[in-house]
């Protein structure tokens, strides 16, 4: 049963935007739900994603999600799916994905606009296969910086969605040491 009330308590829809919860694994460096609860991690070549205690001051955060390449031509990618239940109130609804993001001096390119996915038949992760096109980023491009700052999209929800995801992508291979860190994922109306 979900809280139906107008109160603005519970107004994020990201569960775990945090990092606070690893029942799986606190460190793992394959594809799947294998460390961060609700976050899905895809891995090209050798890269490690794990728990760390980097987060910017401020923020009411103990962990964030970090990715760190130990080979050439690798990286990572993160994945946030909404379930259908989280969905369908949101059809049409203007929505802001928010995020605390920061790289180190070896991580190279950006995380692009319009990486959204929906499907109008499932919620589940490997089904949203359709891109939505009309997100937009701020700042344009989304290019991370060595410090934690704050990015954000925002994007309709498509009518007839059932199942919706999020994906941070970058948009070139790394470099063998190259590291991406993010917490603080907000998904509002």
């Amino acid at each position: 049963l979900r809280w139906n009330a107008t109160q603005s308590g519970g107004k994020n829809k990201c569960v775990n935007g945090g990092m606070d919860f690893f029942q799986r694994s606190t460190s793992n460096a394959t594809t799947g739900y294998q460390t961060a609860d609700r976050w899905y991690q895809l891995i090209a070549g050798t890269t490690t994603v794990s728990r760390d205690t980097d987060v910017l001051s401020g923020v009411p955060v103990q962990y964030s999600l970090k990715g760190l390449t130990s080979a050439g031509t690798s990286y990572m990618q993160y994945q946030y799916s909404l379930e259908s239940a989280d969905v369908i109130p949101l059809r049409g609804q203007t929505v802001t994905f928010s995020w605390y993001m920061k790289k180190n001096s070896t991580w190279t390119g950006t995380f692009g606009a319009g990486n959204f996915l929906y499907s109008n038949s499932t919620d589940a992760r490997a089904s949203l296969g359709t891109l939505v096109s009309t997100g937009y980023t701020n700042p344009t491009g989304v290019t991370p910086t060595t410090s934690w700052a704050r990015y954000y999209e925002t994007i309709t929800i498509p009518s007839d969605a059932v199942g919706f995801q999020k994906q941070f992508n970058p948009d070139v291979v790394q470099a063998s040491g190259a590291a991406l860190w993010i917490t603080g994922v907000q998904i509002e109306i």
